[in-house]
């Protein structure tokens, strides 16, 4: 388990983006003024976009490390080792569901609702009529993951048989 040898444990999930959250609110919001979408709070606004930044960030820094991280078993044992980097992602995602929670808390206490996306999608959805989705941007995204994704599978299946070697 990722949060095994931590002193705070799995809180680090919440308290993570609950403090990048509060010094951006209190940084940007309060002394910088900047403004927000609408009357939307300050604090919602940058949860809102941290939380898929957050996810986006840790995924790829896990899921790229994790090859050389367990090279023990990647040299020793055959299995699909495309598992490794998906483990970790899957961690990160987990991640992102726990401080999700926050989000919900967070929409409770400024009594606002709806869910769902990419960065600004994900922004769009929160916030609703207040902030506008900009759609060639937000398919455009779409599209970038999935040819990203489908080079990144495609390299790591050709790089595969060698990884033994390397790491």
């Amino acid at each position: 388990m990722r949060y095994k040898q931590t002193i705070i444990g799995l809180a680090w999930a919440l308290l993570q983006p609950f403090f990048t959250m509060v010094v951006f609110t209190v940084v940007f919001g309060k002394l910088a003024r900047m403004p927000t979408e609408g009357n939307t709070p300050y604090a919602l606004l940058v949860y809102a976009g941290l939380l898929p930044w957050q996810f986006f960030a840790s995924a790829l820094s896990s899921a790229s490390g994790s090859l050389t991280g367990n090279a023990n078993l990647i040299s020793k044992v055959y299995f699909p080792r495309l598992i490794v980097p998906t483990a970790a992602v899957v961690t990160s995602f987990i991640d992102f569901l726990i401080s999700f929670g926050i989000l919900v808390l967070l929409m409770l206490w400024y009594q606002f609702w709806p869910m769902v996306g990419v960065i600004d999608g994900f922004r769009w959805a929160i916030l609703g009529g207040a902030a506008h989705i900009y759609w060639p941007g937000f398919i455009l995204s779409w599209g970038l993951i999935a040819c990203f994704l489908w080079l990144g599978i495609r390299q790591f299946r050709r790089m595969e048989r060698s990884f033994a070697d390397f790491v």
